[in-house]
Parts: C-alpha cells; sequence; structure tokens
C-alpha cells in the first residue's frame, strides 16, 4: 500500500514536471562526451576553433576535429552516438528532436544508433549521404572530396548520391569514387579492427548502464553514473544517485561557467559524469551527502524533459553596500531542490530555442520533507556549505575558484531572479585552457569542404559512358524520379555567435575556400565488372539475391585483422 501511494504521488509529479518543462521547440543539444588526446570544437562556420572538453554543450553548425592519436565521442542524443577516430571532423549539421544530420569532412567516424532512437538519421560526406534504417552501427571514411567508403557492420543503410541510391545491408561495404559522376563497388567489408572494437565497447557501456532504469531515459550521459557513485531509496522521492565524492563536495562546484549565446550562461563540468545531473533533475542534501533527483521516471508518451544549462539560483553577495550587478562584489550558486522554483535566466525574449517561465516547485505532493535549498541557506549548515562563491571578475573567466562562505553573508544573501549582472568576455566562451594547435588541425577542420552531397532532390537518369558500369537508382533508365526531402540549411538557432572580444557584435562571413579539383579514380574502371556507374544495368546491393548472398557469406566469414582502407 505505501510503495503504491509513494508510486501515484510519484506519477502526479510527473504529469506536473512534464507540464512545467513542455519543450517549445525540438532543437536540441549534443554533448562532447569523450576526449582522448588532442580535440578541438568550432562554434559555428565562423568562429575560431578552441579546445575541446568532457561535458562541453554543441549546438547546430558546431563542428569537431581530431589531431593525430586523438579520439573524440558526441552524444547526440540518448541513442545516437558519433564517434571520430585521429584526423578526422565532423559538423554537426542538425540536432532537433526528429532529424539528425552529421556533415563528415574527413577522416574515419562511427555512427551508432541504439535501441529506442527516434530521430531519423543522416550522414553526409562531400560526394554521398548515408541513411541509417533504424538500430545499427556505420562506419563512414572520408578519404577526399571525391572518394567515400561506407561499412554497415549492424543493420542497413541507404546510401545515395546525386544520381541516385542503394541500400547496403549488415556486412557489406560500399565505395564511391567521383563527384558528378560517381561510380561505387559493393563488396564484403573486412573484418573488425581496434576502432570498431572500441566503439563496440563503448556502445555495450551505453546501452548496458544500470542507471537508465532509475531515470528518464530521454536523459543523455546517465550511462556514466554507474561508474561514480550508487543509487539510494529516500522516502516520498524514490531513487536518487550520490556520487562518490570527498567530504565537503557540493554540486556545481568543479568545472567553470561558459557563456552559450541563446542559452546565457551554462555550466561545463569536467567530472566525468557530469552532464545529466547538472542538466535535469534536482539536488538536495540527504544525511550525509549531496544527492541528484532524476525527477519521476515517467511513463506519459511522448514527453521530452527540458535541458538546460544548469539548474542552479544565483546568488548576489554585497560588497561596500555595492553589488555584483555593477561589477563589485561576488557572485555565488547553489542547486535548486525538488521544493524549489526556477527562475532560468533565459527566454523567447532573448532570442533562445526554447520559450520558458518560472518552473513551479516539482517535489511529490504529500511528502513529509519538502527539500528546498534556497529556503533553508541561511538555517541549514550543509546548504550554506555547498554554496559555491567566487568574485565577480572571476565569473565566467576560466575553471572555478571557490572562495570561503562567510555565514553572516550567506544571512544576507540576494536571490537573483532572471538574467546574471555579469557581462562575458572573450575567455567566457572557452571551455578549456588549452590552446589549439592549427597545425594539428585535420585539412577539412581548415578549408572546410566546400559541398556536401547531402540528400538529393531526386535522383536522375544518366547515359552510360562506359560497359559494364552502373549508376545508382535501378536498372531502368529513363525511370521517373523519386522525390525527397530537401536537406535542412545548417544554420544555428538563435542568431549567429558574437565575436569572442567583442560579445554585442557579430562576426563577417569568412571567405569560402575555393573549390579544389576532384580527385580522380585511381585507374579505369572500365574492365573491372564490380564497378558500376548509377542508374546503368548491374549490381545495386538492394535485390532479394544480393541480400541471400550477402548473408551467406557473412555468415560464412570469419574475424580477421583490420586497419584503416584507403
Amino acid at each position: 500500500m505505501k510503495q503504491a501511494l509513494i508510486g501515484t504521488m510519484l506519477l502526479v509529479a510527473g504529469t506536473a514536471f512534464a507540464a512545467a518543462q513542455a519543450p517549445q521547440s525540438d532543437q536540441g543539444v549534443a554533448r562532447l562526451s569523450l576526449v582522448q588526446g588532442d580535440v578541438s570544437t568550432q562554434r559555428g562556420a565562423n568562429a575560431d576553433w578552441q579546445a575541446g572538453a568532457i561535458n562541453a554543450p554543441m549546438l547546430t553548425g558546431d563542428a569537431v576535429a581530431t589531431a593525430e592519436g586523438a579520439r573524440a565521442e558526441v552524444a547526440l542524443d540518448f541513442a545516437d552516438i558519433l564517434r571520430l577516430d585521429a584526423n578526422s571532423q565532423a559538423t554537426l549539421a542538425n540536432l532537433s528532436t526528429h532529424a539528425l544530420q552529421v556533415q563528415v569532412g574527413q577522416g574515419l567516424v562511427d555512427y551508432s544508433v541504439l535501441g529506442g532512437a527516434e530521430a531519423a538519421s543522416e550522414l553526409d560526406t562531400p560526394n554521398l549521404a548515408i541513411h541509417p534504417k533504424g538500430r545499427g552501427i556505420f562506419r563512414v571514411q572520408v578519404n577526399s572530396d571525391s572518394e567515400t567508403i561506407v561499412m554497415v557492420r549492424e543493420g542497413e543503410a541507404d546510401v545515395s548520391t546525386s544520381e541516385g541510391s542503394a541500400t547496403l545491408h549488415a556486412g557489406q561495404m560500399i565505395t564511391v569514387q567521383g563527384t558528378d559522376t560517381p561510380e561505387y563497388q559493393i563488396a564484403d567489408a573486412p573484418g573488425r579492427d581496434g576502432f570498431d572494437d572500441w566503439n563496440r565497447q563503448r556502445d555495450r557501456s551505453v546501452e548496458n548502464a544500470q542507471s537508465w532504469g532509475r531515470a528518464n531515459r530521454y536523459y543523455t550521459g546517465v550511462n556514466d553514473l554507474d561508474d561514480y557513485g550508487h543509487w539510494v531509496f529516500v522516502p516520498g522521492y524514490g531513487q536518487v544517485w550520490q556520487p562518490a565524492v570527498d567530504a565537503g563536495w557540493s554540486p556545481y562546484s568543479v568545472g567553470r561557467w561558459v557563456w552559450e549565446p541563446g542559452w546565457g550562461w551554462t555550466w561545463v563540468s569536467t567530472e566525468a559524469w557530469g552532464w545529466a545531473p547538472y542538466h535535469y533533475g534536482r539536488w538536495f542534501y540527504y544525511q550525509a551527502g549531496w544527492v541528484w533527483w532524476p525527477g519521476p521516471v515517467l511513463v506519459t508518451p511522448r514527453f521530452r524533459p527540458v535541458w538546460a544549462p544548469a539548474y542552479v539560483a544565483f546568488l548576489g553577495f554585497h560588497a561596500g553596500g555595492v553589488s555584483v550587478g555593477v561589477g563589485i562584489g561576488r557572485v555565488g550558486w547553489v542547486p535548486i531542490g525538488p521544493a524549489d522554483p526556477f527562475h532560468p535566466w533565459w527566454g523567447e525574449s532573448r532570442g533562445t530555442r526554447v520559450a520558458v517561465t518560472v518552473v513551479e516547485p516539482l517535489a511529490p505532493v504529500s511528502v513529509r520533507v519538502r527539500y528546498s535549498n534556497v529556503e533553508r541557506i541561511s538555517t541549514d549548515p550543509h546548504i550554506a556549505a555547498g554554496v559555491v562563491l567566487v568574485s565577480g571578475s572571476r565569473f565566467g573567466n576560466g575553471t572555478v575558484v571557490r572562495e570561503r562562505v562567510n555565514i553572516t553573508e550567506v544571512r544576507n544573501v540576494t536571490v537573483i531572479n532572471g538574467r546574471v549582472p555579469v557581462a562575458h568576455t572573450a575567455a567566457s566562451v572557452r571551455v578549456s585552457d588549452r590552446e589549439v594547435r592549427t597545425e594539428a588541425l585535420p585539412r577539412a577542420a581548415v578549408e572546410r569542404p566546400t559541398r556536401f552531397a547531402g540528400t538529393p532532390v531526386a535522383t536522375r537518369p544518366v547515359p552510360a559512358t562506359r560497359p559494364g558500369f552502373q549508376r545508382f537508382g535501378g536498372s531502368q533508365p529513363g525511370a521517373a524520379p523519386r522525390p525527397v526531402a530537401p536537406r535542412p540549411e545548417v544554420t544555428r538557432p538563435g542568431g549567429t555567435r558574437p565575436e569572442a572580444s567583442h560579445p554585442e557584435t557579430t562576426r563577417p562571413e569568412a571567405p569560402r575556400p575555393q573549390a579544389r579539383p576532384e580527385h580522380p579514380a585511381a585507374t579505369p574502371h572500365a574492365n573491372d565488372p564490380s564497378w558500376h556507374r548509377f542508374n546503368e544495368a548491374g549490381r545495386q546491393g538492394n535485390s532479394k539475391q544480393d541480400k541471400s548472398g550477402a548473408k551467406k557469406k557473412n555468415d560464412s566469414r570469419g574475424g580477421g585483422g583490420g586497419g584503416v582502407y584507403r
């Protein structure tokens, strides 16, 4: 009976939770979830490259690049993950709820679509586009603007060019050469290599995480909680997560505040698990430490929680009778609890993608203890000790260095309900203090490909130029073209990013690089029957006979070596 009552209370709270946080836009925020070696990011096409850092937010139009010996992982949402091998570059062209689009400019990437994925995915290269057909693992290697190799390790995908498309099945590989009149070859994919094994291990760590059963499934990054803490039961609230940290630790204390146009001040934690607990849910002090309450594990269909830059209450401290609002004094913050209302510092009037108002307290109804951190700052020494305080000149200018909190000052604190009165600077847009080595960036990161194939508007038959070659799109020249939805433009919601040194101005558009000449095929393929042009008779990789043949070969093929295939 008691458990049923708790379940009912959480369900009621969940309904309010959904209503209070219903998103007004379908634009999402990706997470740089793993950084190994020299990884750089770019905020929009015209911004400077900067050093990447774990838990850095990435929005539509942002790019990521890896240097020699480096790897990176970007969680696009809870089920779609992009991973880059060394010397690779990719741009996040679209991050909406229903459509994800990535442009791979150079190098080797893996794209995993895990269980429960809901968004339609597209990966573009300079000469083709890949459309995964549901769950699967897809490996894309861009050797040049005119050569792309695609391997399907699991699942199926449609591979298309401006002249047609074909379906690629698990265990198959397609090599496409050329741009205006591309040629292709379908063969069995080679055996797995170290990059494949690394991706598979990462996928398993995400899918097998026990924490998924204790939090909303749309919370990106919940899989990281297993290794850095444990779950405990709190009466009236259900399961809460307690991180394994040192005594005296408090939330939102290890990291920095970064200025994100459209969102404003955004918390970037340097803790490996520091994504989901800082952008969803609530914190409160329970027994001997801080715990994270993820909110109700909702059963409401189609509910998507709102990602927030941080769930904190900003506090203004006074020095000499002058507040931090005029540049003198100190500014602090404390995580909001389940019983605290939330006052966002961004909103529709400031051009963001999400229209927000004050979020009402989310504590379950009829609970004995309604945890309110803001109300208890001056009475509970644990909450007072959890306040993070910095000087006004240090806020948003690098890694947080805490100052000692005086209990008398805490009792006279002013809660800032709205925009934080601290101006952002050039340092505010950086997620890391590490300098970028421009010479280490991949070619595509500097030059940016002049075009990407994207989704073709329609297929069109082209006469054969050499015997034995084939074009995508079918064995019947002259067939009616198949209409396809146009590719979304690569734009950044909320306007262009301000230039770092002049926050209120926009950077003029940089000149586009001159188109590079197309790389010719290494050898003519006229005498090789395995190479085809699109739309002409020949193997297309999507007939029943091809599927059966591919399956038999895959079943009989063992493991093997690998490497990067060029």
